[in-house]
């Protein structure tokens, strides 16, 4: 979880021109109302999709790739 402190920590001093090509990099649409962002609406860009979309919170069972077919 490395990569997640060090991500998180320069994510809080980065500068809004930074954060802003972040996004840009992230999320392809968004709906907001004023200035309240609504979370079911964010489409995320195709690579970040396996991260964040939908089927980034489903569980999955751990399987073994090499397992053998029982008779």
């Amino acid at each position: 979880m490395t990569v997640w402190v060090v991500f998180a920590a320069n994510v809080k001093r980065a500068t809004r021109q930074q954060l802003a090509e972040l996004v840009q990099l992230l999320v392809e649409r968004i709906k907001a109302n004023g200035r309240k962002v609504d979370p079911e609406s964010f489409e995320w860009t195709p690579p970040a999709r396996p991260f964040f979309g939908e089927a980034a919170f489903v569980w999955r069972p751990r399987t073994d790739s090499n397992r053998r077919r029982q008779p």
